[in-house]
């Protein structure tokens, strides 16, 4: 019972500052992960 959820974090350095750096392959892989994650949830949960 309940509701499927998950949470994905992309590393980065000096958040909630004017200069918060990423690394844009980190961010794109995240993407990526969460994609595929999405496109399988059926799998694994009555969505």
């Amino acid at each position: 019972a309940g509701i499927p959820c998950g949470v994905l974090s992309v590393p980065t350095r000096y958040m909630h500052s004017g200069v918060e750096i990423i690394d844009l392959n980190d961010l794109k892989r995240g993407a990526e992960l969460m994609t595929r994650a999405l496109e399988n949830a059926g799998r694994y949960f009555n969505v």
